[in-house]
């Protein structure tokens, strides 16, 4: 990350420009593998059965986490791709969305749909964050730190 964010540092300096989102091109690219690779690694994790019933809350914590820096990454990336929808907060499937998309090239329907499926994660993991929360306080998913006295 530090080496992305130096080179991207140089070359605008080179060319006497400010950093922003849409002009810092490997910092972007990093945290975008990053965020990817954090989210591969966490959701391996229920292919192989490793979390707990009482893990489930910070699992999907840090997913969530991931996943909203996966979608706000992307989203400034690509801001100019989709801006109007963006913009306007058109929600997808309506009407106007699809005057909209009509309109797109395929690439940028393409990032519409990477941006919308980010989006998509970050909510639905945010949503199983609180339903696990739930279930720990409704006891039913034990809340296995208070059972062995861990001192929180």
């Amino acid at each position: 990350m530090s080496e992305a964010n130096y080179t991207d540092d140089a070359v605008l300096h080179k060319n006497r420009l400010k950093p922003s989102t849409t002009n810092t091109i490997a910092l972007n690219m990093s945290l975008t593998l990053v965020s990817r690779a954090m989210l591969d690694y966490l959701q391996q994790g229920f292919a192989l059965e490793i979390y707990g019933m009482h893990e489930l809350p910070m699992v999907f914590s840090m997913l969530k986490v991931a996943s909203n820096m996966h979608f706000s990454n992307k989203k400034s990336t690509y801001a100019n791709f989709c801006q109007e929808i963006f913009e306007r907060g058109i929600k997808e499937h309506s009407p106007q969305f699809n005057k909209l998309r009509e309109k797109f090239t395929p690439m940028q329907k393409l990032v519409c749909n990477e941006i919308t499926y980010s989006r998509a994660l970050s909510l639905m993991y945010g949503g199983l964050f609180q339903m696990t929360i739930g279930f720990v306080k409704a006891g039913i998913v034990p809340d296995i730190l208070e059972q062995e006295h861990v001192a929180r």
